[in-house]
């Protein structure tokens, strides 16, 4: 898992160069391991439930984005940013010259 704390940002970090098949397939192992980690404790806090529901969606939202260009109606204009800036990247970074 690459991020235990459920950050976003860290799940960034380790994608960064990465071409889009890449980070489709890196989101969906992380979502699940998050999935995982949120449901195989039953005494993990309520906060962390939250995160990883949150941290979840985050990533789904990510593979929607990158598959289908498509963002969840509830995802906020800073994680559209961040998703296109992801896919730019990501294309820019794999490109045949």
């Amino acid at each position: 898992m690459i991020s235990r704390s459920f950050r976003f940002e860290d799940f960034i970090d380790a994608v960064q160069g990465k071409n889009d098949s890449d980070i489709i397939c890196m989101a969906d192992q992380e979502a699940l391991h998050a999935w995982r980690s949120a449901h195989r404790s039953k005494g993990l806090p309520d906060n962390l439930m939250d995160k990883s529901r949150e941290y979840q969606d985050k990533l789904i939202g990510l593979i929607d984005f990158l598959r289908h260009g498509l963002c969840a109606r509830s995802g906020s204009d800073s994680d559209i940013a961040l998703f296109q800036k992801i896919r730019e990247d990501a294309r820019s970074t794999h490109t045949i010259h």
